[in-house]
């Protein structure tokens, strides 16, 4: 399941753009790239997609394999060079505000796409509130909640139809396109709990010699490779056998060394380490228990070196290229944290601070990676190198992007009068640095402290002595600067989402009442460009107050207002998880409009969020009399995104139906990973959650875009 690159996500990217959808590898495109004018790009930003492939079905070129270099752009509506038109963001207060903007890396929808999965929680939705019999699929997770009769007709139509189906298409002679092909290598892995599977993954890896079979394109390559982290199981009744899972990562780390395979394959299977970086293992410990939510088997070889340090010792080799050192920076820092040694915490302070690796000098990418995985992985000690590196000017700017994502994450790992230190020291910094990212990134982990500390019920931040945060966050969401607008209405929301409707401390039902009139007032705002507006949208679903839904149905029902904003007010809705008749016929009467397909994907998601099955008979309806490639893939989307089973035989058929697009196809095998995804939040998320998405190479991008 390599990428579709298809321009729509849980957030709707593709929504806001008038970019064309562009297709490839069985995967989603989370970002719209492409869309972005060379005048608001910097030359380390994401790679745009390629075009679409001819509608024959034309397989598509192998990328090239030049470590570090991505490959060329295609060509974007702004010839190169040309600065911004007029309209394009920025942080001039004066500029005409009402139209819609071109897309920057600096706007909200990129964050949100890269971190909405946890926020969303489209399953645990879906599975809680479900009571149609045979709706739903109750093979995820540990879905306790929806062990029902209903429950088990799904998993034997899973084991019945949708795994054979995936198999099928493993076969190019089935498949006949790689695409499709790929895409199941990386479905199965999702859905399977049969350790032979895994066996055939690798047989599309290695032959009986060892050796990459000759007859296997680079897609379906490298999308084998990576499928083997797809097998990470959060709950332990599902999870492999530790001694299955230690032999996979030791295949892994031959996949890696292997330098007859082509460099997305390498990256790829250290990737998969990362993802598995949670599972059981019997390496590297010497007793058996939970170790920071881990399971640890007990083994005659547990004094054998840990992933930690395999992946460490990696890091001190001179590798080809930067793509070598990003993937496996990122897989150290989804690594279990008890497992990173300070001799490995002080290689990384070493390379997000100075730029060195061992004796060698590093690009600001891969000091990016070392930062970030501080975060991840580092503790109370990283907070001042890491918060003195945003200030420093000769560090570089994607490192400092990368601090202020750090800081948020290692602020909710310490007492509340340091997080509350912690919370003011980053305000200060991040009033000194005017780089957007920077500052963007900083306010949603000015965010994640706060909510920290509700989580735990302090007030520390909120009451600390001589900078305010939160009133501070509240000025930003009110009148702050253009592009910072949005990002405080989400950090605003994610804050109040922690605090609850029935706040018990009096500072935090303060907060949330000023936040509810700002947020309305910022929905209703008419001098904001509607994307913006739909920031506000989102950040009130958030809260989860339903006393504001009456504008959101509003907007959502008129089909003269701008079609992205309907989109996110209809997610908005569904967050609310307040089902009432004015908000489903407002959700249902806009999924049947063929104004726009994004928006149909989006009332398909808030729908799944209220937990309506009835969203799916009108969608296989839609299935069946879509007459373009474009309706079909928005369709087979939003069908995975909301999970139901009845789902499985319409996209089996279509996965198996020769007459149809094969980039269709494509997506059809790609949807049924997601709907048999054995995960509440997909495992995906590991990797793209609070990740520096403005420092990415050729397989981090590439990475994103999986479905």
């Amino acid at each position: 399941m390599k990428r579709l690159l298809y321009g729509i996500v849980a957030g709707s990217a593709i929504a806001m753009i008038a970019a064309p959808t562009a297709f490839a590898h069985g995967g989603q495109y989370r970002t719209p790239g492409g869309s972005v004018p060379p005048g608001l790009r910097e030359p380390t930003d994401p790679t745009p997609p390629p075009p679409p492939p001819p509608p024959t079905g034309t397989p598509p070129t192998t990328p090239p394999d030049t470590p570090g270099q991505p490959p060329a752009p295609t060509t974007p509506n702004t010839p190169p060079g040309a600065p911004p038109p007029p309209n394009t963001t920025g942080d001039d207060p004066g500029k005409p505000r009402g139209n819609k903007p071109q897309t920057s890396y600096d706007q909200w929808i990129f964050w949100w796409n890269y971190n909405s999965d946890e926020i969303l929680q489209i399953k645990d939705a879906i599975y809680r509130l479900r009571v149609s019999p045979g709706g739903g699929l109750g093979v995820v997770g540990d879905a306790s909640a929806a062990k029902t009769d209903a429950t088990r007709a799904t998993e034997k139509e899973v084991k019945e139809n949708l795994i054979p189906a995936l198999r099928w298409a493993m076969d190019p002679n089935n498949s006949k396109y790689p695409d499709t092909e790929s895409a199941s290598y990386i479905a199965l892995a999702k859905v399977t709990d049969d350790p032979t599977d895994i066996a055939l993954i690798r047989k599309a890896i290695v032959d009986a010699d060892g050796k990459r079979p000759k007859d296997i394109s680079q897609l379906v390559h490298e999308s084998a490779v990576f499928a083997l982290g797809m097998i990470r199981r959060t709950d332990a009744a599902r999870q492999f056998d530790a001694k299955e899972l230690d032999r996979v990562r030791d295949f892994l780390f031959e996949c890696f060394d292997n330098k007859e395979f082509n460099t997305r394959s390498r990256a790829f299977a250290m990737l998969a380490l990362g993802l598995l970086g949670d599972q059981p293992t019997t390496r590297g410990v010497t007793s058996t228990g939970d170790k920071g939510g881990l399971f640890y088997a007990p083994s005659d070889t547990a004094l054998e070196a840990t992933t930690a340090q395999r992946i460490f010792d990696r890091l001190g080799e001179k590798l080809p290229g930067d793509d070598y050192y990003v993937s496996a920076l990122l897989s150290l820092s989804m690594q279990a944290p008890d497992t990173i040694k300070p001799d490995m915490i002080e290689a990384l302070k070493e390379c997000a601070l100075k730029g060195k690796l061992g004796k060698d000098n590093v690009s600001d990418l891969v000091s990016s990676y070392a930062a970030l995985a501080l975060g991840r992985v580092g503790s109370a000690k990283e907070i001042v190198p890491l918060a003195t590196a945003m200030k420093v000017k000769g560090t570089g700017i994607n490192v400092k992007r990368s601090a202020a994502i750090s800081l948020g994450k290692l602020g909710q790992r310490v007492d509340g009068a340091e997080r509350a230190n912690l919370a003011i020291e980053l305000w200060r910094t991040m009033e000194a640095v005017k780089e957007g990212s920077t500052r963007n990134f900083g306010l949603m982990s000015l965010a994640y402290l706060l909510v920290a500390d509700v989580k735990q019920d302090r007030t520390d931040v909120i009451n600390a002595k001589g900078v305010k945060v939160a009133d501070e966050l509240l000025k930003i969401a009110k009148d702050g600067r253009y592009n910072e607008r949005p990002y405080g209405a989400l950090a605003v929301g994610l804050v109040c989402r922690a605090i609850g409707d029935r706040p018990t401390i009096e500072a935090y039902a303060n907060f949330r009442v000023q936040a509810m009139e700002i947020l309305h007032e910022g929905l209703t705002d008419t001098k904001m460009d509607k994307r913006a507006q739909g920031a506000f949208a989102v950040a009130l679903g958030m809260m989860r107050d339903d006393g504001f839904k009456k504008p959101l149905v509003e907007i959502l029902a008129d089909r003269q207002a701008d079609s992205e904003l309907r989109g996110y007010c209809a997610v908005s809705l569904g967050m609310m998880r307040a089902a009432s008749p004015d908000v489903l016929k407002a959700l249902r009467e806009a999924l049947k409009e063929r104004s726009s397909e994004e928006l149909r994907l989006q009332c398909a998601i808030g729908l799944g969020l209220l937990g309506q099955s009835d969203a799916v008979q009108i969608l296989l309806k839609e299935l069946e009399e879509a007459d373009t490639q474009n309706v079909q893939g928005q369709v087979v989307i939003a069908l995975a995104k909301i999970g139901d089973a009845r789902a499985i035989k319409p996209l089996v058929d279509l996965l198996k139906n020769p007459q149809k697009p094969d980039p269709t196809r494509a997506i059809a095998c790609a949807g049924l990973g997601l709907i048999g995804d054995l995960e509440f939040i997909p495992s995906l998320a590991r990797i793209s959650k609070d990740i520096n998405y403005r420092a990415t190479s050729d397989p981090i991008n590439e990475v994103l875009s999986f479905l």
